[in-house]
């Protein structure tokens, strides 16, 4: 029985009791997941991390907090969109928090959004100033920018016309998913305008006509898809469900090119793919696919030892930022290429091209090379523009950089390092 001299509790100290004791778990909670991130696993830091959503404030310092250990779990775990979404909450609430810009501009690199990467590394750069920045922090910011000048020259934009035609593309994709077709619809027609050679832009426009009744308008986007990607699937699907759909035999289920699947894409290439070379020795460097199966063989020619594994990237909406056997980012490095001209010409060139140290793998946009030599020779030998070609490996930088121009076979030879492999990704 309560001695009845003791006072009473008041509603006001249990109500201090109840909050001081949901402060302290809640920051039990964040030292666990803290340390779990220590240990690297995510999983049971996003486990700990979401049901706190709801249990914080969304303006306290430890509701930030949350936000940045739950952004990094899924980025660890590769949940890009997750991540992007959850550090985008943080700088909403905090836009002076150079973590949050920071982990949202890997999440959006990523997601293949190198733009909207580049503008958030430039953010958090300004609010801690580059003398703050590590070594290797800088080198990865420094590279992606100059993969987005790259990028820019590729695809022929400014850096404000990308922003536009990125910006609108996302905003195109979340009017879609709220079935505000017209919005849509205008969204996709300003960017094709923009950039028409791209055939994603063309496939989601007729998904909104579609979703209007505009059956020739989408059939008409379709096929423009189709004529810039004649591969395109999803295009293709789209336009053969076109008639089901005009005679109200099925509901619609046309696909679009989502957030996801967001890519940086670039302008058609010629093509001329076929390639040739003089095969006089007796040593043989095998081509095979990504999975190990013999493709072709060719002759070695180089009388260096051969160097690095070879793709000649065929395809005009997948640059290869990350490595498609490791699935770590590509590094841009410059390589000397040798390439034989039918019917005897040797072209040397310096160019920037896809690295993946970790595989020792090389990939040459292949519109990027055809580009350099119609531009040589269209001025010196017009008469092979259109020849045949190979890619026959690679010449040391410091000896060739200088050197863009057309040799005689015999004089390089010595120089050339052979592919090690040749590989094929579809």
């Amino acid at each position: 029985m309560r001695d009845k001299s003791m006072p009473k509790k008041t509603k006001r100290t249990k109500q201090k009791k109840n909050t001081s004791s949901n402060f302290d778990f809640i920051n039990r909670q964040l030292s666990y997941a803290r340390y779990l991130l220590e240990r690297e696993e995510y999983e049971e830091m996003i486990s700990i991390c979401e049901p706190l959503r709801n249990r914080i404030a969304k303006h306290s310092p430890s509701y930030s907090q949350l936000l940045l250990l739950l952004g990094l779990a899924h980025l660890m775990l590769e949940h890009f969109q997750e991540s992007y979404d959850i550090f985008t909450e943080g700088i909403e609430l905090d836009p002076t928090k150079t973590e949050f810009w920071f982990n949202r501009g890997e999440s959006a690199y990523h997601m293949k959004r190198i733009g909207r990467a580049v503008r958030d590394f430039d953010r958090m750069i300004e609010l801690m100033g580059t003398h703050k920045l590590s070594g290797e922090m800088a080198q990865d910011i420094r590279e992606i920018r100059e993969e987005f000048q790259l990028l820019l020259q590729e695809i022929a934009l400014t850096p404000e016309q990308y922003f536009e035609r990125e910006d609108n593309f996302l905003a195109g994709v979340r009017a879609m998913k709220q079935s505000k077709w017209h919005e849509a619809e205008q969204l996709f027609k300003q960017i094709a305008t923009i950039d028409p050679n791209i055939p994603s832009y063309w496939t989601n426009l007729g998904t909104a006509l579609v979703m209007q009744n505009k059956y020739d308008e989408a059939e008409e986007a379709f096929q423009r898809a189709l004529q810039l990607d004649p591969g395109y699937v999803l295009a293709r699907r789209n336009l053969e469900n076109l008639p089901a759909l005009q005679g109200g035999e099925k509901k619609p289920d046309i696909k679009t090119v989502g957030e996801a699947e967001l890519q940086e894409m670039q302008h058609p290439t010629s093509s001329n793919d076929k390639n040739s070379v003089d095969q006089s020795s007796a040593s043989q460097t095998t081509f095979k696919n990504a999975s190990g199966a013999a493709m072709n063989t060719r002759t070695r020619l180089g009388k260096l030892e051969p160097r690095y594994m070879f793709f000649l990237n065929p395809y005009l909406d997948a640059r290869f930022t990350v490595c498609p056997l490791c699935g770590e980012k590509m590094k841009l490095r410059k390589f000397t290429l040798l390439v034989h001209v039918d019917p005897a010409y040797a072209y040397v060139t310096t160019m920037q091209c896809r690295y993946c140290p970790i595989n020792d793998l090389l990939i040459v946009h292949k519109n990027l090379l055809e580009e350099r030599m119609a531009a040589y020779y269209s001025k010196f030998y017009p008469d092979a523009v259109g020849n045949d070609y190979l890619v026959l490996g690679t010449l040391k930088w410091s000896e060739w950089e200088q050197k863009d121009d057309t040799f005689s076979l015999e004089e390089v030879i010595e120089h050339l390092h052979d592919f090690k492999e040749v590989v094929i990704f579809k």
